[in-house]
């Protein structure tokens, strides 16, 4: 693989977590102006449960391109939604297991945060773009 296509990888891939990071803020400041401050470790605990396992994935898959630099790009994509998978389902286990939290407040983070992979197009232009 071409390392200009490792690098657009990545930095669409930085752009995803970018804007669920964005995403994951602003339903944190809404539930603080609504005076919901109490359930700001549910609301964390659901947006890190969409951050982490996506992170997590995009890293294992630049790993994999940096050991094998020949290697499919349909590997690496099965990577990564492998990797997020299986650690959304682990994270889930642990958090329902051990944690107490407001589980609609959480389930309500998490499908908001996971939403920010939409906004992640319009975070690359180039009007917008840092790099």
């Amino acid at each position: 693989m071409d390392k200009t296509y490792q690098q657009d990888i990545l930095s669409a891939s930085k752009f995803i977590i970018f804007g669920k990071i964005i995403t994951s803020l602003v339903l944190i400041v809404g539930l603080i102006s609504f005076g919901l401050s109490k359930e700001i470790y549910s609301l964390c605990l659901g947006g890190a449960i969409a951050i982490i396992p996506n992170a997590l994935g995009i890293w294992f898959a630049s790993v994999k391109a940096r050991i094998n630099p020949n290697v499919d790009i349909k590997v690496l994509a099965r990577t990564v939604e492998m990797t997020q998978w299986v650690y959304t389902a682990l994270f889930v286990l642990v958090t329902v297991k051990f944690l107490s939290f407001n589980s609609s407040v959480l389930l309500l983070s998490y499908s908001f945060t996971f939403l920010g992979c939409f906004i992640a197009p319009m975070l690359n232009k180039p009007q917008i773009r840092m790099t």
